[in-house]
């Protein structure tokens, strides 16, 4: 498809990434009606239905990029590092460096230097003995939020662990709010990938997608005007512009990738990140997803995407 017809209408480049001014922000919001939203929860779960509820959640994500305080706030930490972000490093890696410039350098750049402000946390620590000997962590599954920073943050979910030195439980809350992931700047892909969209509209991308693959991996995808075409970008992994890595470097089984933009909706992005798309273990393994959904009726994907995107059709700048 043309994805630049498609998806990109009206979405401009705005001013050059470094300016020191804010970036360009939609202070017009569109938001889905109460009356839609109900109607998702209300209705008979058809196999379009099911879907069209997994395109609802993932395009909340990037919509809460657009928060102007938060914004001002990322962008003042990445701000002092701004002249060592537009450069190469001192052991310029010809092979990883030599095909970057301009923005796309200093997305490389900043997506590495992310990783360092970032802690990954596959088992956390105990918070009363402070033990972090990982072997010492019993996971003891997972509840729904409870607290009210827990509620506050958009937990997902909240797992559980139990210290074998002091009997104690620590939570590891799996927070969905940008605010709250900027304020631990800690998780694993799912916050990575939230506050790494965050990063790059707060520094001036104007084109920022939240990326979700149905085999548990999210990342995002920044457009770049000098390959006039989307990228990907990894804060995990400190990586842009390396499709393949999913399914030729991981060797991940992968089905369905859908990337979700403000304002714009949802796109099947599949085909960039897979050269196996056409055969009968791919087609299968989509199948499988939401549910067996696609099962049921083949064409479910692509209708929901084209009923969900309907809500954005007349949304003007």
């Amino acid at each position: 498809q043309n994805e630049k017809n498609s998806t990109e209408a009206g979405l401009g480049y705005q001013e050059p990434l470094h300016n020191t001014s804010l970036p360009y922000l939609s202070y017009a919001r569109l938001a889905l009606e109460p009356v839609f939203c109900a109607s998702i929860m209300s209705q008979q779960r058809t196999p379009e239905q099911v879907i069209l509820n997994r395109l609802v959640s993932g395009h909340a994500t990037a919509e809460q990029w657009e928060d102007v305080t938060l914004l001002l706030k990322a962008r003042a930490m990445v701000q002092p590092h701004f002249p060592q972000l537009r450069l190469p490093p001192n052991d310029h890696k010809t092979a990883q460096y030599s095909q970057y410039q301009g923005d796309d350098l200093f997305l490389l750049n900043f997506s590495k230097w992310f990783q360092t402000k970032m802690t990954w946390v596959n088992t956390p620590p105990c918070t009363f003995c402070a033990n972090s000997d990982k072997s010492k962590m019993t996971p003891m599954g997972s509840r729904g939020p409870q607290t009210p920073e827990e509620i506050s943050g958009q937990a997902s979910r909240v797992e559980v662990y139990l210290c074998n030195l002091c009997n104690t439980q620590t939570t590891f809350p799996r927070y969905n709010s940008v605010s709250k992931i900027l304020e631990t700047l800690s998780g694993r892909c799912g916050e990575y990938a939230n506050l790494m969209g965050l990063f790059c509209r707060a520094l001036g991308f104007t084109d920022v997608r939240y990326v979700l693959d149905l085999t548990d991996h999210v990342w995002i995808e920044v457009y770049s005007h000098r390959l006039s075409r989307y990228i990907m970008v990894d804060g995990c992994e400190g990586q842009i512009n390396v499709p393949q890595m999913y399914e030729k470097g991981w060797g991940k089984k992968l089905s369905v990738i859908l990337a979700f933009q403000r304002n714009v909706g949802c796109v099947d992005v599949t085909q960039r990140y897979t050269r196996k798309l056409q055969t009968t273990e791919f087609q299968a393994q989509r199948r499988d997803c939401f549910g067996g959904a696609l099962t049921a009726d083949p064409n479910a994907l692509l209708k929901a995407i084209h009923s969900f995107n309907g809500r954005f059709a007349n949304y003007k700048k």
